[in-house]
């Protein structure tokens, strides 16, 4: 069975009053204020811990030097200082020299080198 045109419109009517908008609302203050919110957002990161570079005593064997600077943070690139030989046992070299000099400062996690020899026996 078909719905009857007059209900069907009658149905469409009631449907259509609950969309309806009133359009006539009267603002209630004839200036509206504005408001702008700015957020800034900072990053500030630390400054890195300065460590004193400690002195390498010469002749101090280059894996115990190696450990020192370890234990500070520090990283070591260790080089022959004939410049001949790859350095493939640090327990046979002794420090000569190495840079930067002791007691500088520098941040933690900087690399120091360090200048060996081949100890010999």
């Amino acid at each position: 069975m078909q719905p009857r045109p007059a209900v069907a419109a009658a149905m469409l009517a009631l449907l259509g009053a609950g969309c309806a908008t009133d359009d006539t609302a009267t603002p209630t203050s004839t200036s509206e204020a504005t408001t702008t919110t700015t957020t800034t957002s900072t990053t500030t990161t630390a400054a890195p811990e300065m460590v004193a570079v400690p002195g390498m005593q010469q002749g101090q064997r280059l894996d115990r030097a190696v450990a020192v600077l370890d234990e500070l943070g520090l990283w070591a690139d260790y080089r022959d200082v004939q410049g001949e030989r790859a350095i493939i046992m640090p327990s046979n070299w002794q420090v000569v020299a190495q840079d930067p000099a002791p007691g500088t400062e520098v941040p933690s996690g900087s690399t120091v080198v360090l200048m060996a020899d081949k100890i010999d026996g």
